[in-house]
């Protein structure tokens, strides 16, 4: 339920960070290599704006049964 600014770097960090940032649940993403303290100072100000939106898809998830969800799909697949 807390904002985060994300610094990807490598694998699949960088979709997730922009999927976040779409979803409204931070600023967009630092690329590790853009990264600099003027850039880093900006996103952290930026935190705030989106921790109504943080907070209401944690209460979200908290209602979820993502076991029991992925179990049925892995029940399914025989």
């Amino acid at each position: 339920g807390i904002p985060s600014v994300l610094v990807p770097s490598f694998a699949d960090q960088p979709f997730w960070g922009a999927q976040g940032h779409r979803q409204e649940l931070g600023p967009a993403p630092i690329p590790q290599r853009s990264l600099t303290t003027r850039r880093l100072v900006e996103a952290l100000s930026e935190v705030p704006a989106f921790a109504e939106n943080a907070r209401a898809a944690r209460d979200a998830m908290a209602h979820e049964d993502g076991l029991g969800a992925a179990l049925t799909v892995l029940e399914n697949l025989s």
